[in-house]
């Protein structure tokens, strides 16, 4: 892989801050073009990241929602994916593609993702393997908090355990200490975004400084896409 490809992608892109309040300067879209034309060695180590979105917005067209954001495959794609045969095998790595079935939602498509983010982490020997299994952690630690069985969503197949959970159980206070649901909320993706930033050193210019933009991008666009939809707002932060 070569530096100068991660140091002319990461040059091109707007810094990024921890203002949850604000517009992100680029959409995770156009992020995901700048990676396509800038930087070719690890496109699908980012597309992994960007793909839990994808399958977030996928689910929501399954529902018959309209998803008000893309990632890495249009929503016009995702419209007709479950028209247009072939379409989900062009889109999707096959690993995800066999989950989509032509007539239903198949909720076992969260499962495949998170083995296939790891298997990618893996693959490319990056950080994003630390992410996944504090996050999907704090999820699990968080779920047996509300004694939630059997999980409904996002099961935990490919979660590897952490024997020390005292971390989540001082975030988990840190979250019931908010005096709203929303600042609770936010509370949480602020240590997202701080934990984020410890997976890459600053000015590396290493794949894993594209994965902290990735990651960090996922967080803005959440933030902005709640404050400009107020409708059911608290069903759409609860993701944890």
């Amino acid at each position: 892989m070569s530096i100068l490809g991660k140091y002319y992608l990461l040059n091109s892109l707007p810094p990024l801050e921890a203002n949850f309040q604000a517009q992100p300067p680029l959409s995770s879209a156009t992020f995901w073009r700048r990676v396509q034309e800038e930087e070719s060695s690890f496109q699908e180590l980012i597309q992994a990241i960007l793909l839990e979105k994808d399958i977030s917005n996928l689910e929501q067209v399954a529902f018959h929602q309209k998803p008000l954001s893309v990632a890495s495959i249009s929503l016009e794609s995702l419209a007709r994916i479950w028209e247009e045969k072939g379409l989900a095998e062009r889109f999707f790595p096959s690993a995800l593609s066999e989950w989509i079935e032509p007539e239903k939602w198949h909720e076992e498509i969260w499962d495949a993702y998170f083995d296939y983010c790891f298997g990618m982490a893996r693959r490319y020997d990056s950080s994003l393997q630390e992410w996944l299994t504090w996050n999907l952690g704090l999820k699990k630690a968080f779920y047996e908090k509300r004694d939630l069985e059997p999980v409904k969503r996002r099961e935990f197949r490919a979660f590897i355990p952490n024997d020390d959970d005292r971390e989540y159980q001082n975030i988990i206070q840190l979250y019931y200490k908010a005096s709203h649901p929303m600042e609770a909320e936010l509370s949480l993706d602020k240590v997202r975004w701080e934990k984020i930033t410890t997976l890459a050193n600053p000015y590396s210019f290493s794949q894993d400084e594209v994965v902290v933009y990735a990651l960090h991008l996922l967080l803005l666009e959440r933030w902005w896409t709640i404050s400009q939809n107020q409708v059911n707002i608290l069903q759409k932060v609860s993701n944890v």
